[in-house]
């Protein structure tokens, strides 16, 4: 997940989609449909409804819908026989018309306060920027900076009266320049006064703090154990530890990872109210809905689930949020109820085991240079290991519903490295088996499950769960390659190879922090024509990827425009659907309609 995406420009550029457009077909009976008037008709147009088989059941050309549900999508002039005398008919002059997208993984809510503040001196917020500049003399920020570099803006900002807080982006050079380096001490050294914080600006796995931090953190008291000698990891591993050989002890060296991150992430947000972390939310929000997102499945960072479910409920917006449960203290953490989205479902996140900078991708082979490139090589562990003990990935399984259940609690399962999903494989495989085969499966996700190698694929499908990929992870193929062997990290970033071995069921998410994100027809572009060429993608495919696809993987009624189903959909400046990548990435959103209201309109 990145960063750097809300702070500064895009982190990469993604993706596009086909189109069809042209004569229209002979129309069809309306025998099957309910009779009444519609709300609204629009007509003349170019609808992808995203249902299976030919052309002609792919592509409509009037679509009819009242209340919130669509009555008839069809073509011809079948629709004359929907419109009243209060119905309100459209002319599309053939404007292009899709389902919109449905995002099963975003975090939204961004892990420190990024509201800039430029009256109280804080134009960047907490951050605190690393400034680089050009041969010309030109600043900029650089999000890739040394450990010298980080050291030098650290002391520059805890010398700022008007800060509160030090945060800063950083990426593969710090990992590089830091190695022999005691973080807490150092840095607690350059901002004795001021809170500090770093993050893995690209990947989004990797953290580490001062000591003022850790306190803030709730992690270590500075008067009695400044070290954090007597720190329980309740997480296998999730705190770096240096030996200190004049003691012969084993002490926090400031790094911190996965679900170790977010009582950081929570206080580095302490000063926002709920109503300012919805707002948040409502930003995101606004920004996906005008890129023609109308659900996310959100994981909340910035507190526990309790926190997660009273910002929620602030929540109002047009567009579908799911806020998931993330259980910060142990997998026995209650979820809240009130986390159930409006179709009846709570998700719950569990991390088996992921990051690569870190190192805590959990492989069958080692990484290719861990001594220099894993923080905290004291710590056996951080050259990859699971989270969870195969124990607890059972129990998280079998914690989900069944798929037949109208309302199930269900899990997603964070996996990364080949000997993490194979603990997850088998834990699944044991569990689906112990009531026998021919049941519904449990509703269960696997995140990412990157480095599973040929047969764990079948196996995926052998379970029928799905798996949900990032489109802008392919940001990170550079990363992987450098971290893992070749055999393994040619498994990683699989986006077409799973449709095409064995059937795998995948949905697509964006993985990205903060409000701003790379809109979803760029991030399909991209698979069109930016990915290896042997996970290309045609335009459809993964575009239906991005909404029925990912509907299904959540539990959803959406992502198709059909008789019953929401009347959500997207009107497009061009045929986004033509085939050309062009069309997909330049493809701008015109209009957004919501459950049969209109909730975004271009200016």
């Amino acid at each position: 997940m990145s960063l750097r995406r809300f702070l500064a420009a895009a982190l990469v550029c993604l993706a596009a989609p086909p189109a069809l457009a042209g004569s229209v077909p002979p129309q069809e009976a309306v025998s099957g449909f309910p009779r009444g008037d519609a709300d609204h008709i629009i007509h003349n147009a170019n609808v992808y409804t995203g249902r299976d088989g030919d052309a002609l059941g792919r592509w409509a050309t009037a679509i009819a819908w009242r209340g919130e549900d669509i009555l008839w999508v069809g073509r011809g002039d079948t629709w004359q026989q929907f419109a009243g005398p209060t119905t309100v008919v459209e002319d599309a002059h053939g404007a292009t018309y899709t389902a919109g997208f449905v995002d099963a993984h975003e975090h939204k809510v961004p892990p420190f306060d990024s509201f800039p503040d430029a009256a109280h001196g804080r134009p960047f917020g907490d951050l605190c920027p690393v400034i680089a500049f050009t041969p010309d003399g030109t600043p900029y920020p650089n999000f890739d900076p040394t450990y010298d570099e980080v050291v030098a803006a650290l002391q520059a900002c805890n010398g700022e009266a008007s800060r509160r807080r030090s945060v800063i982006l950083f990426g593969a050079k710090f990992y590089g320049t830091s190695k022999g380096h005691n973080l807490l001490q150092e840095l607690s050294a350059a901002s004795p006064a001021k809170v500090a914080v770093g993050f893995d600006g690209s990947e989004g796995h990797g953290l580490w703090g001062n000591r003022l931090a850790f306190a803030a953190a709730g992690v270590l008291n500075p008067a009695t154990d400044p070290n954090g000698i007597g720190v329980v990891d309740p997480w296998s591993g999730f705190f770096g530890r240096v030996y200190n050989p004049f003691t012969g002890l084993l002490e926090l060296d400031g790094w911190a990872q996965e679900l170790a991150q977010v009582p950081f992430f929570a206080a580095l947000v302490a000063d926002l109210t709920d109503a300012q972390l919805a707002a948040v939310y409502q930003a995101g929000l606004d920004v996906a809905l005008s890129q023609g997102v109308t659900s996310v499945t959100d994981i909340f960072f910035a507190g526990p689930p309790a926190k997660a479910a009273a910002v929620r409920a602030l929540v109002n917006h047009p567009v579908d949020l799911t806020v998931a449960c993330l259980p910060v203290s142990g997998l026995g953490e209650a979820c809240p109820e009130s986390l159930r989205n409006r179709h009846g479902v709570l998700w719950r996140k569990v991390f088996a085991s992921g990051a690569i900078k870190s190192c805590r991708g959990w492989s069958k082979q080692s990484y290719l240079s861990p001594d220099t490139q894993c923080p905290s090589v004291t710590t056996p562990t951080w050259y990859g290991g699971p989270n969870l003990s195969t124990t607890d990935v059972e129990w998280a399984i079998r914690m989900a519903g069944y798929n037949t259940q109208a309302s199930p609690t269900c899990t997603m399962i964070h996996t990364f490295g080949s000997a993490s999903v194979e603990q997850v494989l088998t834990a699944a495989e044991k569990v689906e088996s112990e009531f026998g085969g021919n049941l519904p499966r449990r509703c269960v996700t696997l995140e990412h499950t990157d480095m599973a190698d040929g047969w764990m694929r079948f196996r995926i499908a052998r379970l029928g769960y799905y798996v949900v990929q990032n489109p802008p992870h392919e940001a990170l193929r550079a990363d992987i390659a450098s971290h893992y062997q070749p055999v393994e990290a040619a498994d990683a970033l699989h986006f077409d190879t799973y449709r095409r071995e064995g059937g795998i069921k995948v949905a697509f998410g964006g993985d990205e922090f903060g409000p701003s994100s790379t809109p979803p027809n760029v991030q399909v572009a991209m698979l069109m024509d930016s990915v290896p060429a042997h996970e290309r993608m045609t335009a459809e495919d993964a575009f239906r990827k991005y909404t029925v696809d990912s509907a299904v993987a959540r539990h959803e009624k959406a992502g198709l425009l059909g008789l019953g189903y929401p009347a959500t959909l997207v009107r497009w400046d061009r045929n986004i659907l033509s085939g050309n990548a062009s069309d997909m990435r330049a493809g701008t959103v015109q209009q957004v309609i919501v459950r049969g209201q209109v909730a975004f309109t271009a200016p």
